[in-house]
């Protein structure tokens, strides 16, 4: 399964900087927090979906088309509190619909890239697949920044600014 995926990775990965580096210590600190990711429980990712949306949680069954409908979400996160936005997940009934394995990876790199290339400053999301009822999600966390105010490069930091109001991204008051 997609777990034995990531371990073999893992593996080849420790291995590497084992030889490179010979640094022993970060090897192990490295390969005990991707041990714990594989294993993090299903119910710590279930509370926090199936709690609903929230100031800090956004849930979408699939990418919009338009990158630019989620990506003013993660500008909203970076300048308030922070959050999560999990695709996968129907908002309305908090269903886990799960993402294909066969464009999960290519689904990950549109994130990462839509928000590389339309965000300003650059916001750095952590982006990573999870299974909750045999089902394979992701989930884009966003810290709160530290260099607001975050915008759409395409709008500009007039225009391009939003923050996150109760279950709702609306645009930052001026």
């Amino acid at each position: 399964g997609l777990g034995d995926v990531y371990k073999r990775q893992l593996e080849n990965l420790m291995f590497r900087r084992l030889f490179v580096h010979d640094n022993r210590m970060f090897a192990e600190r490295a390969f005990y927090c991707l041990y714990c990711r594989l294993n993090r429980s299903d119910r710590m990712v279930k509370g926090t979906m199936f709690s609903g949306e929230s100031k800090n949680i956004e849930s979408k069954v699939s990418l919009p088309d338009k990158s630019e409908k989620y990506v003013k979400t993660i500008v909203a996160f970076a300048n308030t509190q922070g959050g999560k936005l999990i695709v996968g997940v129907d908002d309305k009934n908090h269903q886990v619909i799960g993402v294909e394995n066969d464009i999960l990876f290519q689904t990950m790199d549109a994130i990462a890239t839509a928000v590389s290339d339309s965000c300003m400053p650059q916001i750095i999301p952590d982006i990573e697949p999870q299974t909750v009822e045999g089902k394979t999600i992701i989930i884009v966390s966003v810290e709160a920044g530290k260099n607001r105010p975050y915008y759409l490069k395409s709008k500009g930091k007039e225009n391009g600014t939003y923050i996150r109001c109760l279950l709702y991204t609306s645009p930052s008051p001026r």
